[in-house]
């Protein structure tokens, strides 16, 4: 979704409003856990890049107007490639933030020319040695952040251990849904949205 408005605002600021469910979703709807970007500093977006089968985490740093990029894998794909794939993202989301006047907008925005933001990609982080577990490390690595532990550098992770925990957290949060039948995620999208366009969803095996 973010590659196709990339694609049709051409980095013009107003014509991301074409794509309504980014807009929406930045303003707090389709999530219970999510909330109007207004109110907070930062926001993690998991990432399945573009042209690749691999996971990575952005940051995006409200303040520094910059988005920090987390590659489980730097070995197996290269910052270079990591750095091509988050470039609609760095044109999409200061468009969304001058949309919902969160920022101020510069000379600059005011003719529709958004500033990317700046992209750091992490180097002295974990890594993932099978090339197997790049979601799971993702995973632990959102964790940290959600937690106030922004240096991940040091802590030692387990993924046959934590793919195990996990198995048994979505059980168990499977049966509380049986059970107590509240609603999900999927079920706060409009539905012209879901007619609309086809809902992608992680599977974990």
């Amino acid at each position: 979704m973010v590659h196709a408005a990339y694609k049709s605002c051409n980095k013009d600021i107003n014509a991301v409003s074409n794509s309504r469910s980014l807009v929406e979703y930045v303003k707090g709807e389709y999530m219970h856990c999510n909330m109007c970007w207004l109110e907070v500093d930062n926001v993690i977006i998991p990432i399945m890049m573009d042209k690749k089968a691999h996971w990575i985490l952005g940051l995006f740093d409200f303040n520094r107007r910059c988005l920090h990029v987390y590659n489980p894998s730097r070995k197996n794909v290269r910052d270079r490639i990591v750095s091509n794939d988050v470039v609609a993202l760095s044109y999409v989301l200061p468009c969304l933030m001058l949309k919902i006047n969160a920022w101020q907008a510069s000379p600059a925005d005011r003719i529709g020319l958004v500033k990317p933001l700046d992209v750091n990609i992490l180097t002295n982080i974990p890594q993932d040695e099978n090339g197997q577990d790049c979601g799971l490390y993702v995973l632990r690595f959102a964790e940290y952040l959600i937690n106030g532990q922004t240096n991940v550098s040091s802590w030692k992770f387990n993924p046959v251990k934590y793919r195990s925990n996990l198995a048994c957290h979505l059980f168990k949060h499977g049966c509380e849904q049986l059970v107590e039948a509240y609603d999900t995620d999927y079920d706060l999208v409009p539905r012209s949205v879901r007619r609309n366009r086809k809902m992608k969803g992680l599977v974990i095996e």
